[in-house]
């Protein structure tokens, strides 16, 4: 496949693509091939992350049009995240940004990040490294995709979400939990940088703790708010970890 990588995860009902190079004539019948492979039932839901995309042609926009289609003939969604400027405008100029979901900034890093946490990257390239398994907590049940809120903020709290991205692609979780923490810091409310901060302290056993605090953050702030929602998901990772630990009952447990 010429100047173009091709990274895939698949977990549970859900599927994930990272496409990163040029998307071009000569490896469009290459890039359906691969993706084509994944979208077949039960799947639900295909996303296509276009952030490391440099550039793509006409033959490149009807490759995207073609995995479309192919989705909705499995009864699947298709979204394309974090398309660049210049491929963002070029939908535009194509009239197919009403035709594509697209999800764009720290919501679709959040979608790309939960998915890579919860299974390893694959990579068509046999010569390009592969990311290394990122496999979640055997007692812990990953938290749906689609639960997740865009965080709030200014710039610096949507690069250091994107910076915790990066380092939970390579695995390091100690980076990643460090970034989502400094992200709390300027914003101590925002429901998704607590989620997905106690989900990353969720990836290390002697973490537990760490993890159970955040999550009674969450709890706590859902509740004020009267979120029942997100409340009772931090409840039930409450429940979770506490067969785990010996911190105790979660909140509102009997």
């Amino acid at each position: 496949m010429k100047d173009l990588l091709i990274r895939t995860c698949v977990h549970q009902h859900e599927a994930l693509a990272l496409l990163s190079g040029r998307l071009v004539n000569e490896n469009c019948e290459l890039v359906q091939q691969q993706l084509r492979g994944l979208i077949v039932p039960p799947l639900r839901r295909v996303f296509i992350d276009l952030a490391g995309l440099e550039y793509l042609d006409s033959a490149g926009l009807g490759a995207l049009v073609g995995l479309k289609m192919i989705a909705q003939r499995a009864q699947a969604q298709l979204f394309l995240l974090n398309p660049s400027p210049a491929a963002a405008q070029i939908f535009r100029m194509a009239r197919l940004d009403a035709i594509f979901e697209i999800r764009a900034g720290a919501e679709a890093a959040d979608l790309t990040a939960m998915l890579i946490a919860e299974s390893p990257l694959r990579s068509s390239e046999p010569s390009a490294p592969v990311a290394p398994p990122l496999k979640p907590t055997r007692s812990m049940n990953p938290v749906p995709m689609t639960d997740f809120t865009q965080p709030g903020g200014d710039g610096r709290v949507r690069q250091l979400c994107h910076a915790a991205l990066d380092h939970i692609q390579r695995g390091d979780y100690v980076k990643a939990a460090a970034a989502y923490e400094r992200a709390r810091a300027l914003e101590p409310d925002d429901l998704s940088i607590l989620n997905n901060l106690a989900l990353i302290y969720e990836k290390k056993q002697e973490w537990y703790q760490q993890a159970r605090q955040v999550w009674e953050m969450v709890y706590e702030l859902s509740q004020s708010r009267g979120d029942e929602r997100h409340a009772a998901r931090a409840r039930r990772r409450l429940e979770l970890l506490g067969k785990l630990t010996t911190a105790g009952p979660a909140p509102g447990a009997p």
